[in-house]
C-alpha cells in the first residue's frame, strides 16, 4: 500500500509520511523503500496504529488510519439511519 501511495505522490517533493512505531521499525530494517524515495520524510507517530498511514503533502493530508476509516463508517451508518 505504501509503495502505491508514494507512486501517486512522486511528483510532490514535500511529502511527509507518519507510520506506527512498529511499521517504522520494519521500514528501517528494509531500507529499499527509503532508498527509492529519498525525498520523502518518514516518521513514527504514536497516534498511528499498525498498518495505518498519515500522508501530508502540498496537496493536503490523507488519513488512512483504521480508526479514522471506522469513524467515517460509523458516521455514514448513523446518517443513513437518520434518513430512514
Amino acid at each position: 500500500m505504501l509503495s502505491n501511495l508514494l507512486e501517486q505522490y512522486q511528483s510532490d517533493h514535500n511529502v511527509k509520511i507518519q507510520l506506527s512505531e512498529y511499521d517504522m521499525s520494519l521500514l528501517m530494517n528494509d531500507k529499499t523503500l527509503l532508498e527509492k524515495h529519498p525525498e520523502v520524510h518518514f516518521s513514527a507517530c504514536k497516534s498511528v496504529e499498525t498498518g495505518g498511514v498519515i500522508l501530508k503533502s502540498s496537496k493536503g493530508q490523507l488519513d488512512l488510519r483504521l480508526s479514522t476509516k471506522l469513524e467515517q463508517f460509523v458516521q455514514l451508518l448513523l446518517k443513513h439511519g437518520e434518513s430512514n
